[in-house]
């Protein structure tokens, strides 16, 4: 790692991975740092996209192609979607995989990668950012740049540290919970979706991977007292086609 960059770029999701790309085609000298030890980890995400984000980023990797969605109002009823219909093809992937693949493509290029490497502060110097400040092999390196790009998630660490003004009201968080389930009772090409009750101020997602295996996952509004995962365990136990399922 040297000490001096045109671009830091703190955060290897896709929109990390995507700016690192983008910077490092355009010439400049680019550092992408990552806080955990692997790209892709942990998966905080249903794995839901449109197909066209894949055919965009050039990936070639397995998904799961829903045919149907069954949205389940708060009173019960239910309506279904033929996805095709609507021109809504969709897809339900490995994260982990989608991450891996793209941060290979963007290794390729001229860049420094490097995970297990946290900000841990912004260097400042006479009121603008000049770099951040790591810890790298458990040694604290002061790296320097033009540019940084705070691509850290929704905690928006290095923007806060910078000393920007991070809007972070409770009620505009989701709170999210998932399980990935096997032996479940479901046709592996039928997205659900739950509203009400069942998860206050958000909703319930069944999102197969396969015959008898999906991500079943919650979000809650930020506000609620009881956390995600009572909400969700809840709904497991409730929901017959799931309960006798394995949580792996």
């Amino acid at each position: 790692m040297d000490n001096s960059y045109d671009v830091i770029v703190v955060g290897a999701g896709p929109g990390g991975l995507a700016s690192a790309k983008s910077c490092a085609e355009n010439g400049l000298k680019t550092l992408l740092i990552e806080e955990h030890p692997a790209i892709g980890a942990p998966v905080q995400c249903g794995e839901i996209f449109h197909v066209s984000m894949l055919k965009k980023l050039g990936l070639d990797i397995p998904f799961n192609e829903p045919k149907n969605a069954r949205i389940y109002s708060p009173n019960k009823k239910m309506i279904e979607i033929v996805l095709q219909d609507v021109g809504s093809p969709l897809v339900i992937v490995e994260r982990k995989m989608l991450e891996k693949s793209f941060a290979v493509k963007v290794a390729n290029l001229e860049l420094d990668i490097f995970t297990k490497t946290p900000a841990v502060d912004v260097i400042k110097e006479n009121g603008f950012v000049k770099g951040v400040k790591v810890l790298h092999f458990g040694e604290e390196k002061n790296i320097y740049s033009k540019i940084v790009i705070d691509a850290s998630g929704p905690n928006a660490f290095v923007a806060r540290k910078a000393g920007l003004n991070v809007y972070r009201n409770i009620e505009s968080f989701v709170s999210c919970a998932q399980f990935q389930m096997a032996n479940i009772d479901i046709d592996g090409k039928t997205a659900e979706i739950y509203l009400g009750d069942v998860a206050p101020g958000g909703y319930v997602w069944i999102l197969p991977k396969g015959r008898g295996f999906a991500n079943v996952g919650i979000g809650v509004n930020g506000n609620i007292g009881n956390k995600a995962l009572d909400y969700l365990e809840k709904f497991v136990e409730n929901e017959h086609r799931l309960r006798d399922g394995s949580i792996i």
